[in-house]
């Protein structure tokens, strides 16, 4: 998009050297390409950021995929200690941890 806009710049300034010879259809047809760079440059610009906005939708499904694959290792080891905790002694604990809430 900068190099589209220098090249604009140029012919922006080779426009009004045309309006000042008296040229005005060459300076016509100059400007008309001044407008066909503005608006490559603003495509270029908005698919620069289209192209942001997906390698950001990208990393954050990497992420994503990474912190699924954690939680599926975690689980079976969470499964095996709930599994040997006593429940009678889980109860136990819980009503200590309520009795001391409660005073």
């Amino acid at each position: 998009a900068v190099k589209i806009e220098k090249q604009m710049k140029k012919e922006e300034a080779t426009v009004l050297q045309l309006m000042n010879t008296g040229n005005m259809e060459a300076a016509k047809i100059s400007a008309e390409s001044v407008i066909r760079m503005k608006n490559e440059a603003l495509n270029v610009r908005r698919l620069g950021a289209q192209m942001g906005a997906v390698a950001q939708k990208l990393q954050s499904a990497e992420r994503t995929k990474e912190i699924s694959k954690t939680i599926k290792k975690s689980v079976p080891i969470i499964e095996k200690g709930l599994k040997q905790m006593d429940s009678m002694g889980i109860n136990k604990v819980m009503g200590e941890f309520d009795s001391v809430m409660e005073n």
